[in-house]
């Protein structure tokens, strides 16, 4: 037997028994009343206690949150910079390009010139020799500067793809904040349904008052059932916010 059918039994008891005030069935059934009801309003101030406790939370994380998403800012812009100076490397590396190409065609025409010359010749081979090493440790060092800006740009991607998560975070908790006032003023129309059910039950304990009777029961049994409703929903949120 469900909570709600013990309610009605114990409502139509009440009437039943109403006739006489002075039977001890009829004050231990109004004394059982009495308690589920207190019973009932003390889990309704814990479950409110609870959801004001989580939402003193999520505003203190909220601060934390700006903060990633400047430092998210803060890294895009240090991307964009990485970008341009890569660009402006690659320029550079060019232009050294250009000239090492023009020295090696004159240091080819030298060589031609002097070519009658042994000694002169040993002399230009190795400025050639040299600028050939020259070069490549030019090139080799252009290869790393090009592979670390790389791992930073994708440091910095990363980053942003975390900022924008946080961002995704951010709004998820806006959502919880407002699905948690929703589910605060439903449980103070819950708490005004349980008074509205004490007062209701006053009428029904009035003699001579039977069709009110059954009106303020089934009221009552109607807020029993919008209560048990609200320990349903408060159950939910528990688990999602987990």
């Amino acid at each position: 037997m469900t909570e709600t059918d013990a309610t009605f039994e114990s409502g139509h008891a009440s009437l039943s028994l109403s006739k006489d005030d002075s039977d001890p069935q009829t004050i231990y059934a109004n004394d059982n009343e009495e308690l589920k009801k207190e019973e009932e309003q003390g889990f309704l101030m814990d479950s409110n206690m609870q959801m004001e406790m989580q939402e003193v939370t999520d505003v203190q994380a909220h601060p934390e949150i700006e903060d990633y998403h400047k430092t998210v800012e803060e890294l895009s812009t240090l991307l964009n910079i990485s970008e341009a100076e890569r660009n402006k490397y690659f320029e550079e590396s060019r232009k050294t390009q250009v000239i090492i190409a023009k020295l090696e065609a004159e240091n080819m025409m030298i060589n031609c010139q002097l070519a009658e010359s042994g000694e002169a010749l040993d002399k230009f081979a190795h400025v050639v020799d040299e600028l050939k090493v020259t070069k490549e440790e030019l090139l080799r060092k252009l290869a790393e500067l090009v592979v670390a800006e790389e791992s930073k740009i994708s440091a910095l991607r990363e980053a942003e793809l975390m900022g924008k998560a946080m961002n995704m975070e951010k709004e998820k908790n806006k959502e919880l904040f407002v699905h948690i006032t929703e589910l605060k003023e439903a449980l103070r129309v819950s708490n005004r349904a349980v008074v509205d059910a004490e007062e209701k039950k006053a009428v029904i304990l009035l003699p001579g008052l039977s069709r009110s009777c059954w009106i303020a029961t089934d009221a009552a049994l109607q807020s029993q059932e919008q209560i048990e409703d609200m320990r349903k929903t408060v159950g939910d949120e528990k688990r999602f916010g987990e």
